[in-house]
């Protein structure tokens, strides 16, 4: 069910979301992830700089926003909104570095994985409220926990689909990918 039914039916509702609504709800969503730390606007023009000499040639209008943050991370809400953070931005050591990274963040705007996920949560969490009622705590958190298995092996394959895409951004714009 969880491999099969939950995956075909997020593609179908995945189908009919226009883009457009997708950018929104990334921008209305960009707001509570800027609670992470503080927005360096410089950097973050700078990176916007850089990504649109990328030539992304994509749907979506990527825009980069450089946080205050020492944690190692990135992240790329629905319809083009990216976060990279100060902590990964200084283990950066080289420009095919920079490229991979917001290919593979971009790589997650264009699969749709933010989007994605949050469907099949929505879906998963109906489901489990439908089979069990509201009575049967025991087995909604068993079911739960199965859905968050899922939902981990999913995310590999988003992780590995981002990777591809970062890997062929690499190879469009003439980057040497071994970087």
């Amino acid at each position: 069910f969880y491999t099969v039914i939950i995956p075909e039916g997020r593609n179908l509702a995945i189908s009919s979301i226009p883009i457009s609504y997708e950018i929104d709800l990334g921008k209305s969503y960009a707001s509570t992830f800027q609670n992470y730390g503080t927005i360096d606007t410089t950097k973050s023009r700078l990176l916007n700089e850089f990504t649109r000499e990328m030539n992304l040639q994509t749907d979506y209008p990527i825009h980069v926003n450089y946080l205050d943050n020492k944690m190692v991370n990135a992240f790329a809400l629905p319809g083009g909104e990216i976060f990279i953070f100060d902590g990964i931005m200084n283990e950066i050591d080289s420009y095919e570095q920079l490229v991979a990274l917001i290919g593979h963040e971009t790589g997650h705007v264009v699969n749709r994985h933010g989007l994605k996920h949050q469907v099949e949560q929505y879906s998963t969490m109906i489901i489990i409220q439908l089979l069990t009622g509201a009575s049967d705590e025991n087995l909604q958190a068993i079911l739960s926990n199965a859905a968050q298995l899922n939902l981990l092996s999913y995310s590999r394959n988003a992780e590995r689909e981002a990777d591809n895409f970062g890997y062929d951004i690499m190879i469009k714009t003439q980057t040497n990918p071994k970087g």
